[in-house]
């Protein structure tokens, strides 16, 4: 395949990730006007959705726990919430703008999405420790 083509699909893709976060932050909008029962379980579900969404953007790790927040199912919260979500929406759109951009245009240093990287494997596998013995 092509190197354009790839970057086309890769474009796509990456247009829809954007669209998707868009409706969850819609989705928390929507919430802060639901009764509490709906809005508290809304919440739940999009607060889960927030750090696996990091972690597949910043290579972090799938599903990482989000850290301890004092945070109530209040309507700010929920409007937080999809701030949040647009703001992780504008940093892709930021992103994807620079990386389909044509290589000429764009910044020193920064990769095209269809050329592989480094690899973040180790070369050799790591040495084998000895377990302690627990008898």
């Amino acid at each position: 395949m092509d190197g354009r083509r790839q970057t086309e699909r890769n474009g796509v893709a990456l247009q829809r990730i954007v669209a998707l976060l868009f409706a969850l932050a819609d989705m928390a909008e929507r919430a802060a006007d639901a009764p509490h029962r709906v809005r508290s379980l809304v919440l739940m579900i999009l607060r889960s959705a927030e750090p696996a969404t990091q972690g597949i953007l910043f290579e972090t790790g799938y599903g990482q726990p989000a850290p301890a927040a004092c945070e109530s199912d209040s309507p700010e919260d929920a409007l937080r919430l999809a701030e949040r979500f647009r703001a992780l929406a504008a940093l892709v759109l930021s992103l994807t703008g620079q990386a389909l951009a044509p290589w000429e245009d764009r910044p020193a240093g920064f990769p095209a999405i269809d050329q592989p990287g480094p690899s973040r494997r180790p070369a050799s596998p790591a040495p084998a420790r000895a377990l302690p013995d627990t008898s």
